[in-house]
């Protein structure tokens, strides 16, 4: 199980992005993945969010 996390801030367009991924190994070769993805920008000393996504990931394998 792992989780990463990274955030970056632009001070020249005063955008912030931050990017979580979640990775649960359940047995060899089988996968979660969840990962949640979000802009802000700093508009009139205001935060607003421009983009926000949620995806999830499941990889399965068959095996004899």
């Amino acid at each position: 199980m792992t989780i990463l996390t990274l955030s970056q801030y632009n001070s020249l367009t005063r955008q912030l992005s931050t990017s979580v991924r979640y990775n649960f190994i359940y047995s060899p070769g089988s996968d979660l993945y969840v990962a949640y993805d979000e802009l802000q920008a700093d508009e009139f000393g205001r935060p607003e969010v421009r983009n926000r996504q949620l995806v999830v990931k499941m990889t399965y394998l068959m095996s004899r």
